[in-house]
């Protein structure tokens, strides 16, 4: 879908206290209607863009006439008077409205607002940012909306579909962006500073020379091993767990725990056999059985509350991981989770430009949920992530994406920065192995052939068919009509705690608004 997009800029700047016109109060040096044309020109949905302007903006009149874009004299008798007037006068259809006073916004979110919307279905959407990020900002809105359980604040970003623009009431969504790039409306002088600081912080990460982000890097995420030192790791040999049990090992006697399903080949024993060998620290290798991974999976898949194949394929080699540390006498462990979220390591997210990937990586950062939490804590564990200590976590987030997706050796990599950090300090065989699912690495990654010998094409027809017409559910494999007959018995059919937000259209469990896929059946994309 491709949208017009209509630019606000005939209001005047009451707040602000200034002489010079609002679209033209400049921020860094560069006036903000600047900002918001060339994020309207980077993004791919829109295929037009309209200034409106009025009596009250003639010299940003004059600036925006030497832009490429189209412009409009409006009344500049209010944002909602003017809006409609272009839209009629112009016969405008869906179109994309969005205030001067937003600097930060960029292309992809832009694309991602239109994305939602095309697939909303409703004739209207407001854009809204989490009251909370404007608290952590210090800013004070004044116009806050409740959508759901959560407060939130219209960000000056409309979809309208200009047909109905009359109409008194239009059917509309609200879409909630958990960012600060839209949360900075500058209205006031306060705002402007703001406005200012995060753009100074940004080029600041940008500029900073690569060795000096290396130092810092190893120098907070070894204060935060130090930390969240404890007795046990499980170590898949990938560059996340190999770097902490690096860490770890020069301040406590480390024990590292790796487990492999035995019918399978399990590429993470070799590497982490490389890893310990070099550390000398005292490593556990386990190889499981069908029968203990078949035992194992009532406790699994009640903890998670999934019947998502990915999800328990991974969460099993977790769970029989964390059961051995248990076994062994030892109370702690250490894991690497977080390290892919916060430094980009998944492969879907290497081919994203660098404003996409930060728009996903906050995403991802707003609902990451890791299984290893509660199974350790039903197995009694005290658990250790490093990577998500608050200080390297705060660190990580602000780290310029550009950093962390990088051409190195001939090929995209992620987690880029967190490689070059250790790269003389680790083998390259580790440092520069590509990123595998815990389900690869474990032999896990074998189990939809394995169900697929075990249960019959009949059984699963018929069983398909039962479970749809009885519970609704739909079943799309045959391990996740296994994983789904166990969920059944241990938890209950599926059903939605709220009506409120997104249902999964293929098990009727509540989705987190932000989610793309259903955590409780694994249905992608929703």
């Amino acid at each position: 879908m491709k949208l017009k997009a209509l630019v606000m800029a005939g209001g005047l700047a009451t707040r602000m206290k200034l002489k010079v016109e609002k679209p033209l109060i400049k921020v860094l040096g560069k006036p903000m209607i600047e900002y918001i044309v060339e994020a309207l020109m980077k993004a791919k949905s829109i295929d037009e863009i309209i200034v409106a302007i009025s009596r009250h903006t003639p010299r940003t009149a004059e600036k925006v006439r030497k832009l490429p874009v189209k412009v409009i004299e409006t009344s500049g008798r209010g944002f909602i008077y003017d809006f409609k007037y272009a839209i009629k006068k112009l016969k405008l259809g869906k179109v994309l409205i969005i205030a001067c006073d937003l600097p930060l916004v960029t292309g992809a979110i832009i694309d991602y607002i239109v994305k939602y919307y095309e697939k909303c279905g409703k004739p209207a959407l407001t854009v809204a940012v989490p009251l909370k990020i404007y608290k952590k900002l210090g800013l004070k809105p004044s116009h806050l909306l409740q959508v759901d359980d959560e407060i939130v604040v219209p960000a000056g970003i409309n979809v309208i579909d200009g047909s109905k623009v009359d109409e008194e009431v239009i059917d509309e969504d609200i879409l909630v962006i958990e960012d600060e790039n839209i949360a900075v409306n500058v209205n006031t002088v306060n705002e402007l500073i703001i406005a200012e600081q995060i753009l100074r912080e940004k080029l600041y990460w940008k500029s900073l020379p690569i060795s000096e982000i290396c130092s810092k890097l190893r120098n907070l995420l070894e204060e935060s091993v130090k930390r969240s030192l404890t007795e046990a790791i499980l170590l898949s040999g990938g560059v996340d767990t190999s770097i902490l049990a690096f860490i770890a090992s020069k301040y406590t006697h480390l024990k590292a725990f790796t487990v492999a399903f035995k019918i399978a080949n399990a590429v993470d024993v070799d590497y982490a056999s490389l890893i310990v060998r070099l550390l000398n620290i005292e490593h556990h290798v386990y190889f499981f059985d069908e029968s203990e991974l078949i035992k194992s999976l009532p406790k699994v898949i009640k903890v998670v509350r999934s019947f998502d194949p990915m999800e328990v394929r991974n969460s099993i080699a977790i769970y029989i991981a964390l059961k051995l540390v248990k076994e062994h006498g030892l109370s702690s462990v250490m894991t690497g989770d977080g390290s892919d979220e916060l430094f980009a390591g998944y492969s879907y997210l290497l081919d994203k430009d660098p404003d996409e990937l930060e728009l996903e990586l906050k995403r991802i950062w707003s609902i990451m949920e890791f299984s290893s939490i509660p199974l350790a804590e039903s197995l009694r564990l005290e658990i250790k992530l490093p990577y998500l200590d608050e200080k390297f976590k705060n660190f990580a987030m602000k780290l310029s994406p550009e950093h962390k997706v990088r051409i190195e050796r001939g090929r995209k990599w992620g987690k880029w920065i967190l490689r070059k950090a250790f790269e003389k300090l680790l083998p390259k065989e580790i440092i520069w192995r590509e990123k595998v699912p815990i389900e690869v690495g474990s032999g896990t990654t074998i189990l939809p052939k394995y169900f697929n010998s075990i249960i019959s094409d009949e059984e699963f027809k018929e069983k398909k068919r039962k479970y749809y017409e009885s519970d609704g559910v739909i079943i799309r494999s045959k391990e996740q009509l296994f994983y789904y007959e166990i969920y059944r018995a241990v938890i209950g059919v599926p059903r939605p705690k709220s009506k409120k937000g997104k249902i999964c259209p293929q098990c009727h469990s509540n989705i987190p608004k932000k989610a793309t896929y259903c955590r409780v059946c694994g249905a992608y994309p929703v």
